[in-house]
């Protein structure tokens, strides 16, 4: 009858032993549950700023291309004036303004 009283005193301490070890891992669990998806906002937050900084960029380019279009001698006025506008729809920003100022086109601004 001994034998049977150290089993089960062995089986309940395996068991609380169990409890104890599967609550630990439920804390991990949650820990890595709640890092993950502090991870995703910050994921998706970074992708919304990339996506930001490139269309800037976009809308840069399009005014420096403007720019560059009018310096040439074979460059087309209209379209340097499309792509100071198309600069001005994907961001705001002071070159394609400047350029459409300085090439008499304060008219065209407003009608954009």
């Amino acid at each position: 009858m001994g034998w049977c009283r150290r089993a089960c005193t062995q089986n309940a301490t395996e068991s609380k032993n169990n409890a104890a070890t599967a609550q630990s891992n439920l804390v991990v669990a949650q820990t890595a549950q709640s890092n993950a998806e502090s991870a995703k906002s910050t994921a998706v937050a970074n992708e919304k700023e990339a996506k930001r900084q490139a269309q800037i960029a976009l809308a840069r380019q399009l005014a420096a291309e403007a720019k560059g279009r009018t310096s040439s001698r074979n460059s087309s006025q209209m379209i340097a004036d499309l792509l100071s506008i198309q600069s001005l729809n994907l961001f705001p920003n002071a070159d394609a303004v400047s350029f459409l100022i300085n090439n008499n086109l304060s008219v065209s601004i407003k009608a954009v």
